[in-house]
C-alpha cells in the first residue's frame, strides 16, 4: 500500500463511538493485496503503529481483523438482529 493518508476527525470519532457502544459496523475495505471486502465487523479498538492508524475488530465469525483506517472505503452502523426485529413490527 502507498503512504498512509489520515482519516478526518469525524470519521475517527465515529469509530470511537462504535467501539464504546459495541455497535457492529458494515464496512467496505481493501486488504493489502488490493482485494475489496464487504462485511459486518465488531470494532474493538483503535491503535497507531509507525504513524499508521488501525481499527482492530472481529469479523462475523469472531476472527480478529486489523484494518488500516485509510483502507476503509465506506462504513455505516450495521443493523443488529434486535433492531431488525423492532423495525419489522
Amino acid at each position: 500500500m502507498d503512504d498512509y493518508r489520515p482519516v478526518d476527525c469525524a470519521t475517527y470519532c465515529r469509530y470511537e463511538l462504535a467501539i464504546l457502544r459495541r455497535q457492529p459496523l458494515m464496512l467496505r475495505w481493501r486488504d493489502d493485496a488490493g482485494i475489496v471486502h464487504l462485511g459486518v465487523v465488531l470494532p474493538r479498538d483503535l491503535r497507531t503503529s509507525r504513524g499508521v492508524e488501525y481499527l482492530e475488530a472481529e469479523d462475523s465469525d469472531g476472527r480478529p481483523l486489523c484494518l488500516r483506517l485509510d483502507a476503509i472505503a465506506a462504513s455505516r452502523p450495521a443493523l443488529s438482529a434486535s433492531s431488525r426485529d423492532n423495525t419489522a413490527r
